[in-house]
């Protein structure tokens, strides 16, 4: 298979898009460029098939390489992103990207050195290949999720209220609930007896704080606390009498054998909340505010949904993980299954992966010419599921099938700062701003990704993330603009 090259010179490394049909992908392909080539003066090759494509592609070195005719433009660009092999200039190292990652940060190249001596190298997927699953073959369950969700979502409107309409709040509180999430995670303790002694230290500051609420009001009896508190001991000698020692600087506490105990930075609710997103707790109301005052969440209202939804509609939480079972058993929101590893173990010959395997991503990899083989054969998997009625229309299953093949499942995979997956559904991700993230199993951890893959959120203005992506991008600065945030 060869293509049609119209400029020839694109030196020994070159990124790589493949695009072809309606002008949807050729709009976020402009909007890659142009974020890529801000950050990188390597060439460009675009892979298409010009017969397909509604518009022109915008400047770059253009490969056009046609796919079958029976094929729709989703499968025909599959056809040709799995046989870049075959396609693109021999003696060289490319880089793939979908048109939905984005070079937001500085040093997008230093992915090439990367490769070393291996023929291809992926980046990790944000899922496993069970959660990957209902969405990869069509086995029923992802509707059966849909439905769960949709009753459970008619059930909170009745007891809440509608959600809210002004998008940007509704992205404001879909941020507070990942953060909550994050903050509850944070509470964790790793052994039962760090966790008793933080029991014993919340107890301890509680009754502090309750003698602090209690202390006399007005000048005379505010003068007589003054004088009785000269007889008592002070928080601090009362936290090292029970073996907890506090530092003022770092605003952490810990035990005689120096375990953290308490930080302010992930442990105090207030602190936690205002500095990561200006959010503010009406601890007598019980309401969650916006920096500016917007009423975003009534936690006494969620809790009388949540004693309706156990008593009178018959949901249970689960045992261990929390997740909510509808009146069956059934997870509402955990969407996952084992039919894809089935499918691919009884298609292709492949054994099941061991555990929760992250499967690769393939919207970002790097390759050589020595990964001929491997891409051959994830080529040959992929037409053979374009085939099958029982897959989805996608190349994330075939790949899956490649690396056990190929024995390599165990691959090392690209750090994630090359292929960050940012998605509004996703309740894990925090967003800090300045398109930091951070995640609960890394608390306090910065993620600086200098490729972000923008999934299900692509030019979404009610989204922050999407704004401040748009900020960023050469030619579209300021149409978009990131959000003000709190200060």
């Amino acid at each position: 298979m060869t293509g049609k090259m119209e400029r020839r010179e694109i030196g020994d490394r070159a990124w790589v898009f493949v695009a072809c049909g309606g002008e949807k992908h050729f709009r976020s392909l402009e909007i890659a460029l142009a974020l890529l080539k801000k950050h990188s003066s390597l060439p460009v090759v675009l892979v298409t098939d010009r017969a397909r494509n509604q518009v022109q592609p915008p400047p770059c070195v253009v490969m056009d390489t046609p796919a079958p005719r029976e094929m729709t433009h989703r499968q025909a660009a599959i056809f040709l992103k799995t046989s870049l092999n075959r396609i693109l200039p021999p003696g060289r190292t490319y880089c793939y990207l979908d048109t939905d990652v984005l070079a937001v940060r500085p040093g997008p190249d230093k992915i090439f050195e990367l490769l070393g001596n291996r023929p291809i190298l992926f980046a990790p997927d944000h899922c496993t290949l069970e959660m990957f699953s209902p969405r990869a073959v069509r086995c029923g369950c992802a509707r059966a999720y849909e439905e769960r969700e949709e009753r459970f979502n008619r059930l909170m409107e009745k007891h809440m209220g509608p959600p809210l309409a002004d998008p940007v709040l509704a992205d404001r509180k879909n941020r507070l609930e990942r953060l909550i999430l994050e903050f509850k995670k944070n509470q964790i303790i790793s052994t039962l007896e760090l966790s008793r002694k933080r029991s014993r230290l919340d107890l301890l500051n509680q009754n502090i704080q309750k003698r602090k609420r209690s202390a006399p009001q007005g000048i005379l009896p505010s003068l007589a606390g003054r004088v009785a508190d000269w007889f008592k001991p002070s928080p601090r000698t009362l936290f090292e009498r029970e073996g907890f020692y506090w530092d003022a600087k770092s605003h952490r506490c810990s035990d005689r054998d120096g375990n953290v105990l308490f930080d302010r930075e992930f442990h105090d609710l207030d602190h936690f909340f205002r500095t990561n997103g200006g959010y503010t707790f009406d601890w007598q109301k019980r309401r969650w505010y916006d920096w500016e005052g917007n009423l975003l969440f009534d936690d006494l209202r969620w809790r009388e949904f949540v004693r309706a939804l156990e008593k009178a509609h018959g949901y249970a939480r689960g045992p261990g993980t929390g997740q909510w079972l509808d009146p069956a058993g059934n997870p509402v929101f955990d969407c996952q299954c084992g039919h894809l590893a089935q499918a691919l173990g009884e298609k292709f010959g492949v054994p099941e992966p061991e555990g929760s395997w992250v499967h690769p991503n393939g919207g970002v990899f790097v390759f050589s010419d020595r990964a001929g083989t491997f891409l051959d054969t994830w080529h040959a998997f992929s037409l053979a599921a374009l085939q099958d009625p029982y897959f989805e229309d996608r190349d994330q299953g075939a790949l899956a099938a490649a690396m056990g093949k190929h024995h390599l499942e165990k691959m090392e995979y690209l750090p994630r700062r090359y292929n960050f997956i940012a998605d509004p559904m996703d309740t894990n991700l925090i967003h800090a701003g300045g398109l930091e993230f951070s995640t609960p199993g890394e608390p306090g951890r910065a993620l600086r990704p200098i490729l972000l893959h923008v999934y299900h959120g692509f030019e979404d203005p009610g989204w922050e993330v999407w704004r401040e992506v748009a900020a960023r991008i050469p030619r579209f600065h300021g149409s978009a603009a990131s959000e003000p945030g709190p200060g």
